[in-house]
């Protein structure tokens, strides 16, 4: 009798910067978590400059983080995987996601950051 595969995660969030990466992060993601029916959060955060309120409206950002977040959700149901899109103000990006996996009790954070050649 063969044991069942223990799944690699549970949860995972998944960062969304709006970059070329998005789409192939999630997709890794998503081809991942579909097996183990994990449970899959995109989260982009947009940072409030410290100058501001933290609730400050930023309306003109926020219409881009939208965007990424709706593309998420086309790439999600494309993929027939359940995905929650997440919108978050923060002052600090990389603090602000952490304590978002922290929060779901996430067991993956999945970053992704373009390829830059040198010159």
């Amino acid at each position: 009798m063969a044991d069942k595969p223990v799944p690699a995660f549970a949860r995972a969030v998944v960062a969304l910067n709006g970059g070329p990466s998005d789409a192939r992060i999630l997709r890794l993601v998503l081809e991942l978590a579909k097996p183990a029916h994990a449970e899959v959060v995109a989260v982009h955060v947009v940072e409030i400059d410290w100058t501001l309120p933290l609730d400050a409206n930023v309306a003109d950002r926020s219409e881009e983080a939208q965007r990424v977040l709706d593309v998420a959700e086309d790439q999600a149901e494309q993929a027939r995987h359940p995905l929650e899109a997440v919108l978050v103000q923060a002052r600090d990006v990389g603090a602000a996601l952490v304590d978002e996996a922290v929060e779901r009790e996430a067991d993956l954070l999945v970053l992704g950051l373009p390829y830059r050649k040198r010159f």
